[in-house]
């Protein structure tokens, strides 16, 4: 996988997000922001993904939610490349990271 396209509306408080992520000059993204930017939101769909379960607006139950995950050909990301870290603290966050064939592609 060389590229990831993501594509979330009325995700978990996530208005509108349409960006694609290039793997192809290394293998991996942080992202790194203050409290209230939505990294949580963001992992929240990740986690979803995995479990295969549809994502949600948990405050605007009657906006129509997208999640979409493509790689550069178009195909839908599976569940299998979906890999997730707990990390520790009061409240654990749930962190997920896309998997590039045997390896691992950072989105923290």
């Amino acid at each position: 996988m060389e590229k990831l396209k993501i594509q979330l509306e009325n995700c978990y408080g996530i208005k509108n997000l349409k960006e694609e992520l290039d793997f192809s000059s290394g293998n991996s993204f942080a992202i790194y922001a203050p409290n209230g930017v939505m990294k949580t939101s963001f992992a929240k769909a990740f986690q979803d993904l995995s479990n295969e379960k549809e994502s949600e607006d948990r405050i605007f139950w009657d906006r129509q939610t997208i999640r979409i995950v493509k790689d550069e050909n178009d195909i839908d990301i599976t569940k299998e490349k979906v890999f997730r870290l707990r990390f520790g603290g009061a409240s654990p966050t749930i962190q997920t990271l896309p998997r590039r064939f045997s390896g691992l592609n950072a989105m923290s």
